[in-house]
């Protein structure tokens, strides 16, 4: 994990800051931001149950969550549940509409 973040309405600006830091690869990997006691909205399965699909948000603000490959937590949390997560912060353009979303890698529920 490399930073926390306390607002989601900040992470339009950070995108654009993380846009300096570019390219991201093998050498250069994507920073990892924490985010604690985020409430779930809505979850569900994507990808033939391999992905997990969730909204989330942190009192003020919703936002939307990928984590691929761990569709296998999806029995470790329920909705109206506080997690906490550690992900990438990404921006995400489908058809023709912009928005960030997080790319979760690792979450549990907060304690």
């Amino acid at each position: 994990m490399d930073y926390k973040i306390d607002d989601i309405d900040s992470l339009p600006e950070l995108i654009e800051q993380m846009n300096a830091l570019q390219p991201f690869g093998e050498g250069n990997p994507m920073p990892l931001f924490v985010f604690r006691r985020l409430l779930v909205k809505d979850i569900k399965l994507v990808g033939n149950g391999k992905h997990l699909s969730i909204y989330l948000n942190d009192g003020s603000n919703s936002i939307k969550g990928i984590g691929f490959n761990i569709g296998f937590m999806i029995n470790s949390i329920e909705v109206n549940q506080k997690i906490d997560i550690i992900c990438s912060v990404e921006k995400n353009v489908w058809n023709g509409i912009e928005s960030v979303q997080l790319n979760i890698k690792d979450l549990k529920k907060t304690k």
